[in-house]
């Protein structure tokens, strides 16, 4: 078997069936290809309580709505959009601020959240010369 895997739509439904019919996650394993340790975790942290009871089921769907749930708000990189482009590049020529000047100024203005390694990366793309800044 894998290190790891992710679990996907279909085995959350592969795990689901034996499940209902109280088979152990042990025994799980050869059927879906999956370690236990994983059929575990994804049993116990997916479950939901059902309308009109306060018993705490597994379901697939419901367990498959919370990971892209999850993996929508996890914080991604931003992207440089141009309004992120004119930010950091008319101090870079203006003004001539470092990469580190500018990452903090647009986070105490609010207006980005980025670091000065994303500028440093913006300055190698647009080929903008190092005396400028």
């Amino acid at each position: 078997m894998k290190r790891y895997s992710r679990v996907t739509y279909e085995n959350r439904y592969q795990i689901l069936a034996p499940s209902q019919g109280g088979i152990l996650p042990a025994k799980m394993t050869s059927q879906i290809r999956l370690d236990k340790s994983t059929i575990y975790r994804e049993l116990h942290r997916k479950k939901t309580c059902r309308r009109n009871s306060f018993i705490k089921t597994y379901s697939a769907k419901k367990a498959h709505c919370l990971v892209l749930e999850r993996r929508k708000n996890c914080r991604r990189s931003p992207k440089m959009t141009a309004t992120i482009r004119k930010e950091v590049g008319k101090p870079l020529e203006e003004k001539h601020w470092s990469p580190e000047m500018i990452a903090g100024r647009l986070v105490y203005e609010g207006i980005i959240r980025i670091t000065p390694k994303t500028v440093y990366w913006f300055v190698a793309i647009q080929k903008i010369p190092p005396f400028l800044w």
